[in-house]
């Protein structure tokens, strides 16, 4: 009687566990949290219990006399039977589900459920089992892998927009004009704040992981000649300085980005309680942050290296000429330099030179610049400003770094650069990435 009672009990209460299809995004997000959890408190004795346990369960499920696991089909089902809590409603043929086509929230929870169970696709180390068995749990370790590059992209994908900010590009492959374009995107991602936020600690894992890729990737190669060819004193023309220092603003612009998404959702989780598995959790995304921070400021460095060597080519902006034989986006880049400093800031003091640089480009591209004339461009504010901006000396020349505040939005930035309204303090003299 206790045991058909028990039975009925157990089977009531899975009935009443959600069904895959029934699932929303925020009880995924809830699932994979608890699933990190669950990953936490394994031990490394649990972990060899639970191999034990799985042998155990292995040779039951293979002998035809006893009932255990009649409803479970292949190896799959039966590591999920062993290792994931039954409170956590997931099907094994869930995990064979592509990427595309599902929901972010979904796809994060199954990666969880594959991560939690890649360790133990290797208990064929602890037993004998069956070849056709073995092969399966090889093919399993294959699509885990796969699936986590496969949900990487989607990540990527939702957090860079409909214009992919984070796709990868080499400075080589592209000319002056396009890397603009790319810095400009960025600049208006970081402005009006048109990108998203990451939401969930499987997020902020897999970024962590690639976070170089997805700001530097295939440009790194080129970055190292030229620093190597400047290190030996060999000549760089200027439009390849030109390309290396707007490859370098799309850097530090990406990884700005990064860096204040991980950092609002950091946030965020401090907020709640802390029990031990998310303080472990926190201290990870704390890593992510800062590995974000510092390849930012590696990029900042060398942006600011890049400049010195090539403003040259620009003419005098603190004096009263720039040189108009120039093509416009070397003033479009010169300006982006100047605005990407000011982002990282808040520092006004830095857009009198935008402004410049910005009517620099109007009037070269009004000019045909690019041609073989030299005439030079004044700007009537130039050869007054220049005094004040002595005075004012490097006082813009030193940032603080990004501050965690992020619950201002970045349309707060946008309004005061705006060039309907702007307002134009004294430029300072000093270089702006620092």
């Amino acid at each position: 009687m206790l045991t058909s009672f028990i039975i009925i009990i157990l089977v009531l209460w899975h009935q009443a566990l959600p069904t895959i299809a029934e699932i929303t995004d925020a009880e995924y997000s809830s699932y994979a949290d608890s699933l990190r959890e669950h990953r936490f408190g394994m031990t490394n004795s649990m972990k060899k219990k639970l191999l034990y346990e799985l042998e155990l369960l292995y040779s039951w499920w293979k002998d035809p006399n006893d009932s255990y696991g009649n409803e479970i089909t292949s190896i799959t089902g039966l590591l999920i039977d062993g290792i994931i809590p039954d409170s956590i409603p997931v099907k094994e043929e869930t995990l064979w589900e592509p990427v595309e086509g599902n929901s972010q929230s979904h796809n994060e929870f199954v990666w969880e459920v594959l991560d939690t169970l890649y360790y133990f696709t290797y208990f064929w180390d602890y037993c004998e089992i069956e070849n056709v068995h073995r092969q399966k749990l090889d093919d399993l370790r294959v699509w885990t892998l796969k699936h986590q590059e496969q949900l990487r992209v989607q990540i990527r994908l939702a957090l860079g927009g409909s214009h992919d900010i984070f796709s990868d590009i080499s400075p080589k492959n592209y000319d002056i004009s396009a890397l603009n374009a790319e810095v400009a995107r960025v600049k208006e991602a970081l402005t009006f704040g048109t990108f998203s936020m990451v939401s969930s600690l499987t997020q902020a894992e897999l970024i962590y992981c690639r976070a170089s890729d997805w700001c530097v990737g295939l440009g790194f190669g080129e970055m190292m000649r030229i620093d190597c060819s400047d290190e030996h004193g060999a000549s760089i023309s200027n439009a390849r300085r030109a390309n290396a220092l707007a490859f370098s603003l799309l850097v530090v612009g990406r990884t700005l980005l990064l860096e204040r998404s991980l950092s609002a959702f950091l946030e965020q989780r401090r907020k709640l309680p802390q029990p031990d598995w998310l303080i472990h959790e926190l201290g990870k995304l704390e890593r992510a942050v800062h590995k974000v921070q510092e390849t930012r400021q590696e990029y900042q460095k060398r942006a600011r290296r890049y400049m010195e060597k090539w403003k040259d080519a620009l003419g005098e902006a603190d004096r009263t000429y720039l040189r108009m034989d120039l093509l416009q986006e070397y003033f479009t880049l010169a300006a982006s330099y100047i605005e990407i400093s000011y982002l990282i800031a808040e520092e006004l003091s830095s857009m009198q030179l935008r402004d410049i640089y910005d009517e620099a480009a109007a009037a070269a591209s009004s000019s045909g610049g690019g041609g073989p004339s030299s005439k030079p461009f004044m700007n009537e504010r130039i050869g007054v400003d220049s005094v004040a901006a002595r005075d004012h000396g490097s006082s813009a020349g030193h940032f603080p770094g990004l501050s965690l505040d992020t619950s201002r939005t970045m349309s707060e930035h946008g309004r005061a650069s705006s060039h309907k309204n702007r307002q134009l303090p004294d430029p300072g003299s000093g270089d702006m990435l620092e």
